[in-house]
């Protein structure tokens, strides 16, 4: 039997009465499906800015393309077979709506951790701007209980600073949610350029880690 000349309908049927052959070529035909997707993503990410996820992008693949087997799955659960009467059908409707979601769930969770950060550390207005989710990812019961849970843990965080960050990093996170500039904070806590981003990231790690904990 030739899998690579059936149409998606066909295969699809195969697929789903649990032939491996024909979930293994359905999946791999729109594989470059799935690499455009992780395109759009990149593009995303890097807009958001979100150093975590910029620095691992090799790993945030590998776990993308694991993920968009996941989303197949879950497209060839909810394809009905008996509404499809057109063999010009193809299976990339229902995956590309799935896998949509899967980069729309990317896109979330980086802008949420970018949100974590912006009670301690301010970025500046154009970075600031970057966060506004509006632009990235459609508003959702989900994004407005992780809103409401976000801001529940930063305040808690908020008033037991001192218990997480050290000295420095307490002085300029006060400095920076208080105006002051980066110039402003050099020269007031007698840092260097390197210093100021340095500690700035430590800050940022120690949030990340206790908004996921």
């Amino acid at each position: 039997m030739d899998y690579s000349k059936m149409n998606d309908r066909s295969l699809t049927i195969l697929a789903k009465r649990g032939d491996p052959a024909a979930i293994h070529h359905l999946y791999n035909r729109y594989k470059n499906f799935v690499y455009n997707h992780w395109s759009k993503l990149k593009m995303n990410l890097e807009k958001i800015n979100n150093k975590t996820y910029i620095n691992n992008l090799s790993s945030l693949k590998t776990d993308f393309e694991n993920d968009s087997y996941l989303a197949f799955s879950e497209a060839l659960d909810y394809v009905n077979i008996d509404e499809i009467k057109n063999d010009k059908w193809k299976f990339l409707g229902p995956y590309g709506w799935y896998l949509s979601n899967l980069r729309r769930t990317y896109r979330r969770k980086a802008l949420k951790t970018n949100r974590e950060m912006s009670p301690f550390v301010s970025f500046g207005d154009d970075e600031s701007n970057l966060l506004d989710n509006t632009r990235y990812a459609h508003i959702s019961a989900e994004d407005e209980y992780i809103k409401i849970h976000d801001e529940q843990r930063a305040d808690l965080f908020l008033s037991n600073m001192s218990k997480y960050l050290n000295s420095e990093e307490l002085s300029l996170s006060s400095l920076r949610r208080n105006g002051a500039s980066i110039s402003e904070i050099k020269s007031k806590m007698n840092i260097t350029t390197n210093s100021y981003y340095k500690i700035t990231n430590s800050i940022k790690e120690k949030v990340s880690k206790y908004m996921n904990s």
